[in-house]
């Protein structure tokens, strides 16, 4: 931490921003104020109204900011690591990090507006808009700042534009987004019941990654099992 804030108690917005900007050029005031508004950060104020930073303000924001340099965490993620952090300094955050880092991530990718993201998938814009409604981009937006796609995204796109290309509508592909619906909160009510038979934090992490593996295994074993149970119908139907 800078030595400057150590001969004050407080320190002006604008001072803490420039302390914050020698790493993270990117924040500004409407960072910090978005930040305050969400609750990720509570901070004090003079009497005229204007905010002012202690040294533990600037140790959080330095908290969110490593945080948020992880864009792929949505905001409910970064509020539950903090408060995993302040009831317990050595909470591991690898297990939300590996659930919502994209299965495609690349450091330095950078999100795509819909019309990027047909353009690099070989989409019409209207056909992309389809797949969109359809729910097979689904996607939370808590930045207010508009619908952006990251790399999983962009190879949904581009394998959605290879099966157009063979001739399917995105009318004819709209299932997978019910169908992945429904499976996701089956596993959820399933991932449920062996979390809350776990005692800690810990416990609760192999826990979830020892289910999870299994169940990804099972899923792919039981789609080829099936699989080839509806070609053998569909050889005994010719």
């Amino acid at each position: 931490m800078n030595q400057d804030i150590s001969t004050k108690e407080y320190i002006t917005i604008g001072e803490a921003i420039e302390l914050l900007q020698a790493k993270w050029p990117e924040i500004s005031h409407s960072t910090i104020r978005y930040w305050e508004k969400e609750g990720l950060i509570h901070l004090h104020r003079t009497e005229g109204g204007h905010r002012v930073f202690c040294r533990t303000d600037l140790e959080r924001l330095h908290q969110i900011a490593e945080l948020r340099q992880r864009r792929y965490l949505p905001l409910s993620a970064v509020k539950r690591i903090l408060k995993e952090i302040d009831s317990d300094p050595t909470y591991d955050l690898n297990l939300l990090d590996e659930i919502f880092r994209p299965e495609e991530y690349k450091p330095d990718f950078q999100p795509l507006d819909a019309h990027e993201l047909a353009r690099q998938s070989e989409l019409a814009i209207n056909q992309l808009e389809e797949f969109i409604v359809s729910g097979l981009f689904p996607e939370w937006d808590e930045s207010g700042e508009g619908n952006f796609y990251d790399e999983d995204d962009l190879k949904i796109a581009q394998l959605l534009g290879e099966l157009v290309k063979q001739g399917f509508k995105p009318s004819d592909l709209a299932f997978y987004a019910d169908d992945m619906r429904e499976h996701v909160n089956h596993e959820l009510q399933l991932f449920g019941k062996v979390l809350r038979l776990c005692t800690g934090e810990p416990e609760r992490h192999a826990s979830y990654r020892q289910v999870q593996s299994i169940t990804r295994n099972l899923r792919s074993l039981l789609y080829r099992k099936y699989g080839r149970q509806s070609i053998v119908k569909l050889l005994k139907d010719e």
